[in-house]
C-alpha cells in the first residue's frame, strides 16, 4: 500500500522502469483520486493483487477484475464495451 507522496513517486518510477524494460501492448497506471490518494483503488484491488479496469468508450469504469483471469474471461468482460 502506498502511504505517502514519496512512496507514490518511487512506485511511479518503478512502474516506468519496468514498462521500459518490458514493452507491452497494454497500459500500466497508478490511479489516484482528486486529492492524489490511491487508497480507493488499493482497497478495490485487495492490497496489490493484479487488477484490471474495463473502461467504456467514454472512459467510465465498467468492470473491475481482481486476480488472474483467462483470455476467455477477459474477452467476455471486454467485448460488450468495444
Amino acid at each position: 500500500m502506498i502511504r505517502n507522496d514519496q512512496e507514490l513517486a518511487v512506485t511511479r518510477e518503478r512502474v516506468a522502469k519496468f514498462a521500459a524494460q518490458h514493452p507491452m501492448a497494454t497500459e500500466s497506471a497508478i490511479f489516484t483520486d482528486a486529492s492524489g490518494s490511491t487508497r480507493g483503488i488499493e482497497r478495490a484491488s485487495l492490497g496489490g493483487r493484479p487488477t484490471t479496469l474495463i473502461l467504456d468508450r467514454r472512459g467510465r469504469i465498467r468492470r473491475l477484475l481482481v486476480g488472474r483471469r483467462s483470455y476467455a474471461e477477459f474477452a467476455t468482460a471486454v467485448e460488450p464495451y468495444l
